[in-house]
Protein backbone atom coordinates (compact mmCIF):
# COMPACT_ATOMS: atom_id res chain seq x y z
CA UNK A 1 0.00 0.00 0.00
CA UNK A 2 1.50 3.55 -0.72
CA UNK A 3 1.88 6.24 1.47
CA UNK A 4 -1.19 8.83 2.04
CA UNK A 5 1.07 11.77 2.91
CA UNK A 6 4.35 12.72 2.23
CA UNK A 7 7.21 15.28 3.29
CA UNK A 8 7.75 18.02 0.84
CA UNK A 9 10.15 21.09 0.86
CA UNK A 10 8.57 24.60 0.53
CA UNK A 11 10.64 27.05 -1.77
CA UNK A 12 11.72 29.18 1.60
CA UNK A 13 13.70 25.91 2.75
CA UNK A 14 10.79 24.57 5.41
CA UNK A 15 9.08 21.35 5.10
CA UNK A 16 4.94 20.60 5.05
CA UNK A 17 2.85 17.26 5.05
CA UNK A 18 0.51 17.31 1.96
CA UNK A 19 -1.10 14.36 0.77
CA UNK A 20 0.96 12.38 -2.14
CA UNK A 21 0.43 12.46 -6.07
CA UNK A 22 -0.15 8.84 -5.82
CA UNK A 23 -3.10 9.40 -2.98
CA UNK A 24 -4.69 11.91 -5.56
CA UNK A 25 -4.31 9.64 -8.59
CA UNK A 26 -6.13 6.98 -6.52
CA UNK A 27 -9.15 8.92 -5.69
CA UNK A 28 -9.68 11.72 -8.08
CA UNK A 29 -12.93 12.18 -6.12
CA UNK A 30 -11.62 12.63 -3.38
CA UNK A 31 -11.57 16.89 -3.11
CA UNK A 32 -10.82 18.71 -0.27
CA UNK A 33 -11.54 22.75 -0.02
CA UNK A 34 -10.32 23.51 3.21
CA UNK A 35 -6.94 21.10 5.02
CA UNK A 36 -5.95 18.46 4.40
CA UNK A 37 -4.46 18.52 7.77
CA UNK A 38 -8.24 17.78 8.93
CA UNK A 39 -7.63 14.67 7.32
CA UNK A 40 -4.25 13.74 8.93
CA UNK A 41 -5.31 15.22 12.11
CA UNK A 42 -8.20 12.68 11.92
CA UNK A 43 -6.13 9.94 10.71
CA UNK A 44 -3.97 9.79 14.20
CA UNK A 45 -7.26 10.29 16.09
CA UNK A 46 -7.16 14.17 16.68
CA UNK A 47 -8.60 16.73 16.38
CA UNK A 48 -6.97 19.54 14.27
CA UNK A 49 -6.34 22.02 16.77
CA UNK A 50 -4.86 19.13 18.72
CA UNK A 51 -3.18 18.17 15.71
CA UNK A 52 -1.81 21.55 15.07
CA UNK A 53 -0.40 21.75 18.62
CA UNK A 54 1.19 18.16 18.40
CA UNK A 55 3.23 19.38 15.09
CA UNK A 56 4.05 22.50 17.13
CA UNK A 57 5.83 20.59 20.19
CA UNK A 58 7.08 18.08 17.85
CA UNK A 59 9.06 21.05 16.08
CA UNK A 60 6.74 22.35 13.73
CA UNK A 61 5.83 26.38 13.22
CA UNK A 62 2.53 27.18 12.80
CA UNK A 63 1.60 29.64 10.28
CA UNK A 64 -1.61 31.08 9.23
CA UNK A 65 -3.69 33.90 10.65
CA UNK A 66 -7.34 33.51 8.46
CA UNK A 67 -8.74 30.62 7.69
CA UNK A 68 -6.99 27.18 8.42
CA UNK A 69 -3.40 27.46 10.09
CA UNK A 70 -0.93 25.04 8.73
CA UNK A 71 2.52 23.65 10.10
CA UNK A 72 5.72 24.17 8.95
CA UNK A 73 8.90 22.37 10.09
CA UNK A 74 12.81 23.33 10.08
CA UNK A 75 13.58 19.74 9.79
CA UNK A 76 12.70 17.08 7.60
CA UNK A 77 12.86 14.11 9.95
CA UNK A 78 9.99 16.24 12.38
CA UNK A 79 8.00 16.19 9.48
CA UNK A 80 8.89 12.81 8.36
CA UNK A 81 8.49 11.38 12.21
CA UNK A 82 4.98 12.94 11.82
CA UNK A 83 4.24 11.31 8.32
CA UNK A 84 5.18 7.70 9.31
CA UNK A 85 2.50 8.46 12.77
CA UNK A 86 0.05 9.48 9.60
CA UNK A 87 0.24 6.80 6.85
CA UNK A 88 -0.08 4.11 10.14
CA UNK A 89 -3.00 5.78 10.71
CA UNK A 90 -4.29 5.54 6.95
CA UNK A 91 -2.63 1.64 6.79
CA UNK A 92 -5.23 0.87 9.76
CA UNK A 93 -8.34 2.72 8.36
CA UNK A 94 -7.75 1.18 4.66
CA UNK A 95 -7.45 -2.40 6.71
CA UNK A 96 -10.83 -1.51 7.83
CA UNK A 97 -12.40 -1.11 4.90
CA UNK A 98 -11.30 -4.48 2.67
CA UNK A 99 -12.98 -7.37 3.59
Amino acid sequence: MNEAFVVRENPDGKYIISLSEKFHEDFPQFVCHQSYGILAARLVGMTYPTFLRYCATHGGELRGKQGYPATYFSKESDAKAIVKEINKGYKAFCAKLTP
